[in-house]
């Protein structure tokens, strides 16, 4: 979760817009640590809109407001902090003080500010560059800074010395990197050139090469083996620029060298049991006769067992 503070005057929906319109929402305090963060951010007396409404007609000064939802997932609040004042009889909205107490306000009350909630699947680590290398980052609710430490996707990265602009996406294969709209290595020195593998410069030529077995992908910086995308239903065995399928113990490759079938192992064993066998997915099970018992995988009589406590 990333927040941003906006210190504008706004009205509820106002404020809304503002968060939506960069893919976020009202921050929704559901526990402490929103409390810790609103603390290290607000430095001065002001009202924030947080992501809360109270649909009832009127509230008493004496009772805490209920029937509040969380306007984003319609959910009610479990951690309250409301501040009791002068009761309100219109459709309200909340505000987060100083103080970090809740109040109730009219929608339509021009608050100090507001807090944007962001939340992202990962985030990209900060460039290796060099001490020496400035850039900037720009992330796309429009905080820019050059020590930002939380780096959300589409957040970018630009070194003016190096002519570079580099975005941070989510990668095919998962998790979040840095990229850049043109295929192929950038400068070595930033981040190995966004080469999976070795980043070379050569007679101000740049290129990526990947281990032995591997090859480039689309963009020229990925490495995968032969058998990425390989549409082998098991396993996948790589060897140079081609591939073997594979399947898991108590399975056959299928002859279309992609499938894999189950062997029938009471079939291909028939003396696998001591009595009866009963193939299963993948495997088999062993079972007896009417009047036996199954000890360590053989059959003996019930009734001598029961007499003798077979082991």
């Amino acid at each position: 979760m990333m927040l941003k503070l906006f210190l504008v005057l706004k009205q509820f929906s106002e404020a809304r817009k503002v968060c939506e319109g960069s893919n976020g929402h009202l921050l929704m305090m559901r526990s402490v640590v929103e409390e810790d963060v609103i603390s290290l951010m607000q430095n001065q007396s002001a009202s924030l809109w947080i992501e809360l409404q109270l649909p009832q007609d009127c509230t008493k000064a004496s009772q805490e407001p209920s029937g509040s939802r969380w306007v984003t997932d319609d959910e009610s609040p479990d951690y309250v902090i409301w501040k009791l004042d002068i009761p309100i009889c219109k459709n309200q909205c909340v505000t987060v003080s100083q103080d970090l107490s809740w109040e109730e306000r009219q929608c339509d009350f021009m608050a100090d500010g507001f807090l944007c909630e962001y939340n992202y699947p990962g985030t990209c680590t900060r460039l290796s560059a060099g001490a020496s290398t400035a850039m900037t980052y720009t992330t796309p609710f429009k905080a820019q800074d050059s020590d930002l430490l939380a780096l959300p996707p589409q957040t970018t990265a630009s070194i003016p010395a190096l002519g570079l602009e580099l975005v941070c996406t989510e990668h095919s294969r998962g998790g979040m990197r840095w990229s850049s709209g043109l295929p192929g290595a950038w400068h070595c020195k930033v981040e190995n050139g966004g080469c999976e593998g070795v980043c070379h410069e050569k007679n101000g030529r740049l290129s990526c090469t990947c281990p032995d077995g591997w090859k480039l992908e689309a963009d020229k910086r990925s490495c995968s083996t032969s058998c990425a995308g390989a549409p082998c239903e098991h396993l996948c065995n790589p060897h140079g620029a081609d591939f073997t399928c594979m399947c898991h113990k108590g399975y056959k490759l299928a002859e279309d060298g992609i499938s894999c079938q189950d062997i029938d192992d009471c079939q291909v064993n028939p003396h696998i049991c001591d009595q009866v066998c009963i193939n299963t997915e993948g495997g088999f099970q062993c079972q007896c006769h009417q009047g036996y018992e199954l000890v360590e995988g053989k059959c003996k009589d019930a009734i001598y067992c029961h007499e003798t406590r077979c082991q």
